[in-house]
């Protein structure tokens, strides 16, 4: 029965000296986390409901507000002066991009990101809402189409003598011209002024895949809109973050199309960041906990669709957004908080644990597990054979008990490969430096790569060792509420994670010792036969594994 403790052994030792490369997790030592983007304060000041999701390892602002510093958006009135159309057709500052003053626009959004920011440090989220217009042409149909008819109105008055193709052809390049400067000129004011802010536009990139209710529904995006989305290049190279929508519209419901949906929003986000050249720009998806537009809670097998299916493609996490409708009352508090409390919240803990327990064990806590494309209804969800979440006795939060056994980290070896972080390479993310295969000609791998064994080896190495004079006294103590999430932030995210998986760990110590030496460990232990044999009776192809997978640096999908 010891045997099965290794793997987490595994993941103690790699508590103790994590390090990432330079675009590693967005929270410390989490590569999944959820982000709570919800006015929910007002339950509490106004109907004295408390929709407390810091328990559940969720990054929240204090007092659960829409902007702090651990999570800021812009709406459109919130930042400088957005040209738009309203409604009615009536233009606002100017209605069109190339119709408005930028400089007016810059001066003013400069203080209200210092009215918003006022931390010169801060180093959350920080999202811009623009949906009036798209900056693609093509993609401003239906009510938006007003912009591309005002655009040619405006070539047409400068040049009434030209033909209607003449018109077209300009109106759609300087409608173009002007939404890059201003999309792009925006970004580049706040990373300006708070240069560790994780900006990005909300819904950028979109696949329009809302053709679900098609028979053969795939939810790849429709023919054309890769191709556009590869125009926005400059959108992509200047974001810090991508921040995709995968809201779940109502008219999904009950169709088991929401998977497809949601995977094919989210593949987008990946292959514009490799078309882009940069495969670690992080993907965070906004998820909703409703069905758009509605009151109707998701149930947990859309959660698994939609955050779980995030988590699974290797996103970095989700931001979780509630409509201020959605609080209006007490009633609705009191849904959000019993949701939260028995279905959301759990799953949250479930998946953000499962995240962080297969970076540890396949990817030397050095990357991001990613389905492999042979499994692609693989989720990284925790199996309750190995694992429980329970109450503390005295009734307060949930906690996480477990560890993996040798089958976990097979199924997880078998279903996922990994990413790794800016600065690490190799099969298991356990090699640092650049990948010798993108050496400049002359250069010496020993000054770029260091060698590491691969984790799952260093827990046997280490007690078979004898830890280096290792002793009683040396034993980390035991944490009394070791699995008890704490007070969530940016800051203590990472850490409480940590906590949560390393404070039983005292109790298992000699229990790894105990089923290393039961397998012979010894200083060959490299090339025992016990060893051969407890591999070999786990499901794990480690042939695979030692030739090594496509390397992670710097194509995530191989």
């Amino acid at each position: 029965m010891a045997a099965p403790l290794l793997p987490f052994c595994a993941l103690f030792l790699t508590f103790l000296g994590m390090a990432q490369g330079s675009r590693g997790p967005l929270v410390p030592n989490q590569p999944f986390f959820t982000v709570w983007n919800a006015n929910t304060q007002w339950c509490l000041e106004r109907h004295g409901v408390d929709v407390d999701v810091s328990v559940f390892d969720v990054v929240v602002n204090p007092g659960q507000t829409f902007r702090g510093p651990d999570m800021t958006i812009f709406y459109s009135s919130q930042l400088g002066t957005y040209p738009y159309y309203t409604p009615t057709g009536e233009p606002v500052f100017g209605g069109l991009p190339q119709n408005a003053s930028l400089d007016t626009h810059l001066a003013r959004a400069h203080q209200d990101i210092l009215d918003a920011m006022p931390a010169p440090d801060f180093s959350g989220l920080a999202v811009i809402d623009w949906e009036a217009w798209r900056p693609r042409w093509a993609f401003n149909w239906d009510a938006k189409d007003i912009y591309r008819k005002r655009s040619r109105e405006l070539v047409q008055a400068q040049h009434p003598d030209w033909p209607f193709p003449w018109v077209e052809a300009a109106a759609q390049v300087q409608f173009q011209k002007a939404a890059q400067t201003w999309m792009a000129g925006t970004l580049q004011l706040g990373q300006a002024l708070r240069p560790r802010g994780l900006w990005g536009f909300y819904g950028f990139p979109d696949c329009y895949n809302y053709d679900f209710l098609t028979p053969n529904y795939t939810g790849k995006c429709p023919p054309g809109v890769c191709a556009q989305n590869d125009q926005l290049g400059w959108l992509w190279g200047q974001s810090h973050v991508l921040y995709p929508s995968i809201y779940l519209p109502k008219a999904l419901e009950g169709t088991g199309k929401a998977q497809m949906y949601v995977r094919h929003r989210v593949g987008e986000a990946f292959r514009v960041a490799k078309g882009a050249g940069d495969t670690d720009l992080p993907v965070l998806p906004y998820a909703q906990i409703f069905y758009d537009m509605t009151n109707r809670f998701l149930p947990l097998d859309e959660l698994e669709h939609s955050l779980g299916e995030s988590a699974a493609q290797g996103a970095a996490g989700v931001v979780l957004w509630v409509s201020w409708e959605n609080t209006r009352t007490k009633e609705s508090c009191q849904g959000i908080k019993e949701y939260v409390d028995a279905t959301l919240g759990p799953f949250i803990l479930n998946v953000t644990s499962a995240a962080l327990l297969c970076s540890q064990a396949l990817c030397s806590g050095h990357g991001r597990c990613v389905r492999r494309p042979s499994h692609p209804e693989a989720l990284l969800i925790l199996n309750p054979a190995s694992f429980s979440i329970q109450l503390t006795p005295s009734g307060g939060p949930l906690t996480l008990w477990g560890a993996l056994s040798l089958e976990d980290k097979a199924q997880m070896t078998k279903e996922f490969k990994c990413h790794c972080y800016r600065g690490w390479w190799g099969a298991w993310c356990e090699q640092q430096g650049i990948n010798t295969r993108y050496l400049a000609p002359g250069q010496d791998p020993a000054e770029l790569v260091v060698n590491r064994e691969p984790r799952w080896l260093q827990c046997i190495l280490w007690t078979a060792e004898g830890q280096s004079g290792r002793t009683e006294e040396s034993e980390p103590e035991r944490d009394p509420e070791p699995c008890r999430p704490k007070t969530r932030s940016i800051q203590e995210a990472g850490a409480n994670m940590s906590g949560r998986i390393l404070g039983a760990s005292s109790l298992l110590i000699k229990e790894c010792e105990a089923a290393a030496q039961k397998v012979g460990a010894g200083p060959d232990i490299m090339g025992g036969a016990a060893v051969e044999s407890m591999l070999n009776e786990s499901v794990m192809n480690w042939e695979e594994l030692e030739r090594g997978h496509e390397l992670c640096a710097p194509n995530r999908e191989g």
